[in-house]
């Protein structure tokens, strides 16, 4: 996995006694990006069992298409298990997989393109027989009853998740413009959120507790790689003046 990807799947994973292996993203100008040849390379030499990647990642926004991630699945040892997270696919969904790739998992959520981060409901994309294999197991009432309402209603509307992608897309759009015009490095996103990096730490951890003295919570990933970095979430409030301000 990439080193300050997701961090959640770092956390599962130590918990089941894994050995962890990260890759550093590749510094491209003023970017962060992942390197799938890296991640590849790191797979192969070090003979993976599981391999991770969000697409588009978090956090810094980077997507690779779906001809890239179905070369990366190539490169991978028919043995070794592929990870996908799409959980930001839908703000860039021509970068979807549409095809299921062999020993690939891809896990999807209805947090982000439908408004539901509340109820924490994911779904996976998986060939047949995994399918099969993971509803035996699977704990029985994953899901209450509010969770599968709350899921039903927004999938009925079809219009819901459609504008609220447009919608995102264009505040994402106006807040990269936003932070740039003040001399801020926003990086390009297909996401929900636009990652701004800053020289140091201690810049970001400035900027960070500047807006929280104001009641405003913006993240800062954990990992030593990323704690330069904070995730501005692409609402109307993020292109207020007294948040831009804080943040320069």
């Amino acid at each position: 996995m990439l080193a300050g990807t997701y961090p959640t799947v770092r956390y599962l994973a130590q918990g089941l006694g894994a050995k962890i292996l990260e890759v550093p993203y590749a510094q491209e100008k003023d970017a962060l990006k992942p390197s799938l040849q890296d991640l590849a390379k790191a797979a192969i030499d070090k003979q993976a069992d599981v391999v991770y990647i969000a697409n588009p990642d978090n956090p810094t926004g980077q997507a690779f298409t779906s001809g890239e991630i179905m070369r990366f699945r190539s490169w991978l040892p028919e043995d070794t298990t592929l990870i996908l997270d799409e959980a930001y696919i839908d703000f860039c969904p021509n970068y979807a997989v549409m095809d299921r790739l062999p020993n690939t998992i891809q896990i999807r959520t209805m947090s982000k393109a439908y408004g539901l981060a509340g109820i924490r409901l994911g779904y996976a994309f998986a060939r047949a027989p995994w399918v099969e294999k993971a509803d035996q197991i699977r704990v029985q009432f994953t899901t209450n009853s509010l969770t599968n309402f709350l899921a039903m209603k927004v999938l009925q509307d079809a219009n819901f998740s459609t504008s609220l992608i447009q919608e995102t897309i264009q505040l994402r759009t106006q807040l990269t413009d936003k932070l740039r015009s003040n001399g801020l490095k926003a990086l390009s996103s297909n996401t929900n959120f636009v990652p701004v990096v800053y020289p140091s730490k201690a810049d970001a951890i400035a900027r960070q507790k500047a807006l929280w003295d104001i009641g405003v919570a913006v993240h800062r990933p954990p990992h030593p790689s990323m704690q330069h970095v904070l995730r501005i979430t692409a609402s109307p409030q993020a292109l207020d003046e007294a948040i831009i301000s804080r943040l320069v």
